[in-house]
């Protein structure tokens, strides 16, 4: 769908829905407005010449430059004059949320590093081994500093020993799981870390992020396979019981509440503590978030 304006024959805005009811609309300068997921539906398609590929980022890659539904807003109701939107979004909004004018020629200096692994160089594995050796590493596009580099492991961030701000040589880490180490030089950025895997499938991502944007997560999926006892490999490298003994855990946050905006809105009892559907262990029983193994 597009909304023109009638007087002027100007493109205001176009607007896409899909099927699953995520949406998004945008302007012809590139700000735009979204459902939860909808700056998925789009992105940039960036050309750099004839002697180079060109690249493509969805719309959340510069999220923070044009995903901007006041601007888009201002922008309709002034009939397309994108500076005296972002003026009137400015004047609305926070000192720290304030809009700087972006245009589409801006981002061939704003692109996120290229990420890679270089360990494993597969993108998808099986391995009947209970860790796995990861190296990453990211390099800048534009010239632009990498300020940082970190992996996911099923969807959890490893946290860093530390950060050499450019590489020097030293040990590398040791063959067990264990925090991943972490180098940043300027336009180049590695990773490297051993990771506990998880029976069946691992989704391990590696992302890097610059003063401007961040990468798409580069994704390996690893399967751990059992072995041929129906049980799995130790950390140790002997051979587990069962499968049973890496279960993964199951994190229950319950909130109750006794006091509600609406006065009509209330409880014959008072708020408690939500309890766990099974007993905490006794370092967590002083709290409502409650950590404790899962058969699912």
């Amino acid at each position: 769908v597009r909304l023109w304006r009638i007087t002027s024959g100007k493109l205001l805005l176009t607007i896409f829905q899909a099927t699953d009811g995520e949406w998004v609309a945008w302007t012809p300068q590139g700000y735009y407005t979204a459902s939860l997921n909808g700056d998925d539906l789009v992105g940039w398609h960036i050309n750099r010449g004839i002697e180079k590929s060109a690249l493509y980022y969805p719309a959340a890659t510069f999220a923070k430059r044009f995903r901007k539904p006041r601007v888009v807003a201002h922008y309709i109701a002034t009939g397309g004059d994108l500076d005296a939107a972002i003026r009137l979004a400015n004047a609305e909004a926070p000192r720290s949320q304030r809009v700087q004018k972006t245009a589409a020629a801006d981002l061939n200096r704003m692109l996120p590093p290229a990420v890679f692994f270089q360990s494993p160089g597969e993108g998808r594995l099986s391995t009947g081994k209970s860790t796995l050796r990861i190296k990453a590493v990211a390099r800048s596009i534009t010239g632009d500093p990498i300020t940082d580099i970190w992996l996911l492991v099923n969807g959890q961030r490893l946290r860093t020993r530390g950060i050499a701000v450019k590489a020097r040589p030293g040990n590398p880490p040791a063959g067990r799981p264990g925090p991943p180490v972490k180098r940043l030089d300027g336009v180049r950025a590695s990773i490297e870390a051993t990771v506990t895997l998880q029976p069946g499938e691992n989704r391990i991502a590696v992302i890097a992020r610059n003063a401007n944007t961040q990468s798409q997560p580069e994704m390996v999926i690893v399967i751990r396979t059992a072995s041929a006892g129906g049980g799995v490999t130790s950390p140790a490298g002997g051979q587990a019981k069962s499968a049973n003994d890496f279960k993964p855990n199951l994190y229950l946050l319950a909130v109750g509440v006794s006091k509600y905006q609406k006065a009509s809105t209330t409880w014959t009892w008072p708020m408690r503590t939500p309890r766990p559907s099974r007993p905490p262990s006794s370092a967590s029983k002083a709290s409502s978030t409650t950590r404790f193994p899962c058969a699912c």
